[in-house]
């Protein structure tokens, strides 16, 4: 079989085509390892990435959530702040308004009667607090008045009183 140069060159560039192939296929079978575990790892870490976004697009609904219940939270808080404060204003008014009225009632019997009306009609919740307010506003130290009252009756009667008329 002779060949000529033509064919001679046409065989050898297959020939290299073919060891070139061969080559190319020794070299995949060498690293298929290697890729396979790549290609793994590679997969592994798409599932977490993917796993990661759907934990951060949780935590950000959960943070939304969030922020709104600390909106509702904070504007409850505020409406709180200003009905207390207002109230408080309410309560100090009151008992300013009670000290006075208290300060022109110049009978011990009507005193106790108002005592014991405030402390028979506060709320349960004020507890202590509120007996002690209550105290505090309502004055009893008057007692000068009271033993100057006291003394002008006596001083001022002269006879036996009998149902409202003196008798000499």
């Amino acid at each position: 079989m002779e060949l000529n140069q033509g064919e001679f060159d046409s065989v050898t560039q297959r020939l290299e085509q073919y060891a070139s192939q061969v080559s190319i296929l020794q070299t995949r079978l060498e690293i298929q390892p290697e890729l396979v575990r790549k290609d793994e790892e590679l997969a592994r870490l798409r599932t977490e990435l993917k796993d990661s976004e759907m934990r951060c697009m949780r935590a950000e609904e959960e943070l939304e959530e969030l922020k709104g219940k600390y909106e509702l939270l904070s504007h409850q808080n505020d409406s709180a702040l200003v009905e207390n404060a207002w109230l408080k204003n309410c309560i100090l008014l009151s008992l300013t308004s009670i000290r006075t009225f208290m300060r022109m009632v110049k009978r011990v019997e009507l005193k106790s009667l108002f005592i014991t009306f405030l402390h028979k009609t506060i709320l349960p919740d004020m507890g202590v607090r509120g007996i002690h307010a209550i105290d505090d506003t309502m004055d009893l130290t008057d007692i000068n008045e009271i033993e100057k009252l006291a003394d002008q009756i006596i001083l001022e009667n002269h006879g036996n009183v009998t149902h409202g008329k003196v008798i000499e």
